[in-house]
């Protein structure tokens, strides 16, 4: 059974980190961009990353595919690098190993939750607290990349300020 929920993520306590994952379509622009503007905040804002562990995937992704190179291009203008990166698509492993999983739209959201359906308790949530989808910036110029990065950064400051609470 999945868990929807608006409560407040909390810090992880125990020896186990915490682990976060963002969920795209193909998991070369998006999902990327979120797991490495997450793991530059941690790094900022708690300073010990292996409290967390970041990840991300993708419900149509193949295996094994780069980030797109405007992806590194956008996330270096903003001053966060993207180490390699290698696309995988979403499985119930990785669910099950999750805390808490953010879907970049709702069609992902409802993806994510077919595939949790007999998996363990998982929370499923869209990343952005207002229900609005983050459009794919796929095809695009490496402006609406950093864009949907700087919405991508906004989001994540907001979901981890949750966890400062």
């Amino acid at each position: 059974m999945t868990q929807r929920s608006t409560s407040k993520i909390k810090a992880p306590q125990s020896r186990k980190p915490l682990t976060i994952l963002f969920v795209c379509t193909g998991n070369t622009c998006r999902s990327p961009m979120a797991q490495a503007i997450c793991q530059h905040e941690i790094r900022e804002r708690f300073g010990q990353a292996d409290r967390f562990s970041v990840l991300s995937a993708g419900v149509a992704a193949m295996q094994g595919m780069p980030a797109s190179p405007e992806v590194a291009q956008a996330l270096d203008r903003l001053g966060i690098g993207l180490h390699e990166h290698q696309s995988q698509p979403l499985t119930r492993e990785l669910l099950h190993d999750a805390d808490i999983v953010f879907g970049l739209t709702q069609s992902h959201v409802q993806a994510i939750e077919s595939l949790a359906l007999d998996s363990q308790q998982v929370r499923i949530e869209l990343l952005d607290p207002q229900q609005q989808d983050i459009p794919d910036p796929i095809g695009c110029s490496v402006q609406v990349y950093e864009q949907t990065a700087r919405t991508l950064w906004k989001l994540i400051k907001l979901r981890l300020e949750e966890l400062s609470a």
